[in-house]
């Protein structure tokens, strides 16, 4: 792999400046790519700055997604979208058939724990998941965005505020499980693998012609690295800065506040974007730092704090 970079910062007028910068790489068996960067600076006056942003991104695959690589790993709580349904009416009619038996039937008891067990099986099962590498993937790209303005007032302090957007494509992924079942009719065969029927660990021959069973327990996916996912990011960043003099010594402060108002992932399976996902869990809208700085003599003393804002307790697609 090689790369050369290079940059360029020039004034075009007293008040306006022009930043542009470009990256090219060139990794084996990719061709080269530039990623170039342009950003304006407008300075109005001694307080007041507008600024601006746009700029691409790259990155090639690792030899773990295109070189020759195989890797198993386990995935709990499976939901086997095909055999849970069946799986929980046939849990439902066990549990009234033990509440039907008179107090203290220990017939009772094995019902209740085989409807325990059935639903475990196939709504909560751990299941084997097996990754190949694909030689045939492209290279991840991104592209992002911003603009902002710099307030300066002559009291020591700035404010600075900024939107921004990002956007990536081709992002290099594999099919989890449930996005696979979800679509298991159209999936290639060895995708998804199952156990012979007359061996089934959760339904009886009678039961499985009572309750629509056509399939075996799932044992196994396999799926290999693809360009699967494109991924979209916007907000807006907020930054106050200041300092002063006090009795005690100079002290300064600062708040960073950055404001989530969309993320969201794009789904193969489903060929479509998901919810945006700005307040939900591991995406919280508001997040911030803040801190004072306080400098008596040679040393110095801070104080800081970091936080986000509640998220509600869901994810997307299939959760």
């Amino acid at each position: 792999a090689a790369a050369a970079f290079a940059e360029v910062d020039a004034p075009v007028t007293p008040s306006l400046r022009v930043g542009a910068a470009a990256r090219v790489d060139k990794y084996g068996g990719f061709d080269a790519r530039v990623s170039p960067k342009l950003g304006l600076r407008w300075q109005a006056d001694a307080h007041w700055m507008l600024r601006a942003t746009a700029e691409t991104g790259f990155r090639a695959p690792n030899l773990t997604e295109s070189a020759q690589s195989t890797i198993f790993s386990f995935d709990p709580g499976v939901v086997d979208a095909t055999r849970c349904p069946q799986a929980q009416a046939l849990a439902r009619d066990l549990r009234t058939a033990a509440g039907a038996l008179p107090p203290g039937d220990p017939q009772a008891v094995l019902l209740q724990a085989r409807a325990d067990s059935v639903t475990t099986n196939e709504c909560l099962a751990g299941t084997a998941s097996i990754v190949r590498e694909n030689p045939d993937l492209k290279p991840e790209t991104s592209r992002s965005h911003s603009v902002g303005i710099v307030a300066s007032p002559p009291r020591g302090w700035t404010v600075a505020l900024d939107a921004w957007g990002i956007q990536r494509r081709n992002e290099i992924g594999i099919d989890n499980p449930r996005d696979l079942l979800a679509a298991e009719a159209v999936q290639a065969p060895g995708t998804i693998n199952r156990a012979p029927l007359d061996n089934d660990r959760s339904f009886s021959a009678a039961e499985r012609a009572a309750y629509g069973v056509t399939t075996g327990a799932l044992v196994s996916t396999v799926s290999r690295f693809q360009n699967l996912f494109r991924t979209e990011a916007q907000g807006v960043d907020l930054a106050i800065a200041g300092r002063a003099a006090t009795p005690l010594g100079p002290t300064e402060w600062g708040v960073d506040l950055s404001y989530l108002t969309r993320f969201r992932n794009w789904s193969g399976t489903r060929a479509g974007w998901g919810d945006n996902l700005a307040g939900r869990w591991g995406h919280p809208r508001l997040r911030g730092t803040a801190s004072v700085t306080l400098k008596p003599g040679a040393w110095s003393h801070t104080v800081s704090a970091i936080g986000h804002s509640g998220t509600a307790v869901r994810g997307d697609f299939y959760d």
